[in-house]
Order: C-alpha cells, then structure tokens, then sequence
C-alpha cells in the first residue's frame, strides 16, 4: 500500500500538472483556442491507460478544477461542472476499457464518445435552465473539438507505445495460451528435470532453477527479479552456461540472465520484448505461452522493473537501473511485500 500510494500520487501529479500546463501554454504562448484543441483532454486521456480508471477519474476531476482555480480557464460556470464530467469521464471510462481489454483505439473513441455525451448533457441541463436554446450550442460544441480529436487520436497512440502500453495488459488467464507442450526436443533426462522443476514453480512455489550437468544447483522461491539480482551480487558464477527454468521472463530478467551468461532458458510465461531481447542475444527459449507485457502488482500498468529498462539495451545500465528499482521497492515494503512487486 505504501509504495502503491508513491508512485501512484507522483503521477497523478504530474498529468495533473501537464494538464494545466499545456493548455496554458498553448492558449497564451500561442494563441490556440482550447475549445479546438482540447489539450486539456490529452494528460486526462492519457492517465486512464497509465493509472487505471480510479486514477483516471482523479485526474479527469482535479485538472480543470485547479486550473480554473490558478488560471481562471475554464470558467466557474457553466463551464467548469462540465468539463468536471466530461473529463471524469474520458479517465474513467478510458481505465475501465482498457483493463477489460479493448483495444487502444476503441478505449479511446469509447472514453471520447462517453464523455461529450456527459458534456452534452450537463450543458443541455445548464442552458434549459438559463432559458436559451440548446440545439445549436451543442451542434457547435460537439463540431469545433474536431480538430482536438484527431490529434488525440493520432498522438496518443504514439505516446503509449513508446511507453510500451500499445496493447492491453496481458494477464495469464486472459491472454495467456498454452501450447501442447513447453520443450521441443526428445524425451531424455535433461527434459525431464526441467519437466520436472517447472512442476515445482507452477505448483509448488518456486520461482527459478538452474541446472547444471543435470544437476540442479540453485532454486529460489522469491518472485520477479529478486533471485537474479542477488546472484548477480553474490554468486555470479552459478549462472554462467546454466539452464534456466522459470516462471515469467520479461525483459528485465532477459537482460540479467544475458548479462550472467546462461546458455539456455525454460519459462511458463514469455514478455513479447523479453523474447525479442534474447533473440537478438542468441540465447534458446522455450516458453508454454507468450503476453505482450509484465503487469506491476495493482493490474494498471507495466512492471516498474519492466519500465526502467525499457529504454535501454545496454546489459551493465540495466542492472545498475533495476539494482536502484529494487532499492526504492523495498525501502516502501516488507521484505515480503516487497518480493510480490515484479
């Protein structure tokens, strides 16, 4: 709870400010109406896919509330209430669709739809209500946000996936499929051992094994990454040339395992970048299913260990990144909780 509470706030914050920010910039730097634009809309579209739908209708609520308070846009009334809705709304509903599993286009376009009909209504309410005619001023106001959709539609995609978050969180029971069997070669030994082992981390508890002329030299209950970078730290060798067995390898463990130099990985559950990392390594896997990516622990974004080296293919700054991730997790947890992060 602790570390959820920091890095969910700091985020927040940040799209928060962003969406203050940018339509001020744009309004006064440069003169662009925010009724045409929308740049408003863009930090709050955004926070639904990164913080989950209760993040979103946070954003979606503070952001013009705060900036009409600092900047006096957009004004008190009737404005403010209604973008309070519509706004709630695109982050709440671009969340929601979004961990169901839609994709981005249709998380988006539902989110858009969802919430000028929110702005719609509220206004409709507010203009009945101060005796003027609501037809034309609806027309107008669903007409002159054009413009701001489509950049929303072409941008943001843009933006997620250099995030990393072009497709829906994948999850072993939603898009995780089996295939008939994990390994590809005869039925000897060495296979199963590593039947085996992967028996002990699908039900047993274990998280990794390594093997060693058909010995198994190490096991580890701890989850994520843990095991990896305590090896790395204390007993490098025991992962140079071994066969590994484990039960999620994103690319964060494809570049620790690269980096102790192992010769050959088996895994339940392969990252899209974590198999994209080791082929251009050279390094045989075999895994029973594939996802696009590693979820963090709250089910609304990439893995925090995932995330610090998705921007990097160089093995000695992602163990330095991911050494320095898992010092901030566990300064906010338990040892325990702490193990559950990844």
């Amino acid at each position: 709870m602790v570390e959820q509470r920091q890095s969910f706030l700091p985020r927040a914050g940040l799209l928060v400010a962003l969406g203050i920010l940018i339509p001020f910039v744009t309004g006064h730097g440069f003169g662009m109406a925010g009724n045409i634009l929308l740049p408003m809309h863009f930090t709050v579209l955004l926070s639904g896919f990164l913080l989950g739908p209760q993040g979103g209708l946070l954003v979606g609520v503070m952001t013009p509330i705060l900036s009409s308070l600092l900047t006096g846009m957009p004004p008190a009334f009737p404005m403010l209430p209604a973008m309070v809705g519509e706004l709630g709304t695109y982050g709440l509903a671009t969340g929601a669709l979004w961990q169901r599993g839609k994709g981005l286009y249709i998380s988006l376009l539902g989110a858009m739809v969802l919430g000028r009909v929110v702005h719609a209504l509220l206004m409709a309410c507010f203009i009945a209500w101060q005796g003027k005619a609501i037809g034309l001023s609806l027309l107008f106001f669903l007409v002159q946000g054009i413009p701001g959709t489509v950049l929303q539609l072409v941008l943001l995609p843009v933006i997620l996936r250099r995030l990393g978050l072009e497709r829906p969180a994948a999850t072993e029971t939603d898009l995780c499929r089996p295939t008939p069997a994990v390994l590809q070669k005869g039925n000897d030994s060495m296979e199963t051992l590593i039947q085996e082992q992967m028996e002990q981390i699908l039900h047993h508890g274990q998280s990794i094994a390594l093997i060693k002329n058909h010995n198994v030299i190490f096991t580890d209950r701890s989850r994520g990454v843990m095991p990896l970078l305590k090896l790395l730290d204390k007993q490098p060798e025991l992962l140079r040339d071994a066969l590994v067995v484990d039960k999620i390898i994103g690319k964060a463990a494809a570049m620790l395992l690269t980096l102790g130099g192992v010769k050959e990985i088996h895994t339940y559950m392969l990252s899209r970048n974590g198999r994209a990392f080791l082929e251009r390594h050279h390094i045989p896997v075999t895994a029973q299913c594939h996802i696009d990516m590693i979820q963090n622990r709250q089910k609304d974004g990439i893995c925090p260990f995932e995330k610090s080296v998705l921007d990097t293919e160089d093995l000695e700054e992602a163990y330095a990144r991911l050494k320095a991730t898992a010092r901030r997790l566990m300064a906010g947890h338990t040892p325990r909780e702490g193990r559950k992060e990844a």
